[in-house]
């Protein structure tokens, strides 16, 4: 019988079903009425506008305990890490001595990369996860 959704799987589920989708949802609103984006930072704010839709998807079926659904967060933890990554290097390729700021790689770099770390390591060790979402523990995907 699976576990109920609880502890700190239903934190991540909180976290990826509202506070990501909502604060990235905002900034990105934000961003584009400001009228200050070039076509590059415009195409980056519809990008991170897709993940908070992935992160929710991804909170959803963590939360309704659908098939795959550690398989769907892991992967969505992998697109914002990898996001997060390609972020501070176009930064850093348009302006070297910004992208030096500790505070944005803080913020830009090291905050999304802790974060997907984390919570990908919990998702792999947890016995609640595992428990929860046995299907997820198939032969085809207990290598993501």
């Amino acid at each position: 019988m699976p576990s109920a959704v609880g502890g700190w799987l239903l934190l991540l589920c909180v976290v990826l079903t509202f506070v990501i989708p909502i604060s990235t949802g905002y900034a990105m609103i934000v961003a584009l009425r400001s009228g200050e984006l070039d076509v590059v930072g415009t195409v980056y704010a519809f990008v991170y506008l897709a993940l908070a839709g992935f992160s929710f998807a991804a909170g959803v079926s963590l939360w309704l305990v659908l098939p795959n659904a550690v398989t769907t967060a892991k992967l969505f933890l992998l697109a914002q890490a990898a996001f997060a990554l390609a972020d501070f290097v176009m930064l850093f390729l348009r302006n070297r001595s910004i992208a030096l700021d500790p505070n944005l790689i803080l913020s830009i770099l090291i905050r999304p990369l802790l974060f997907a770390v984390l919570w990908y390591s919990y998702l792999i060790k947890s016995k609640r996860v595992r428990d929860t979402y046995r299907q997820d523990y198939s032969v085809v995907t207990k290598d993501l």
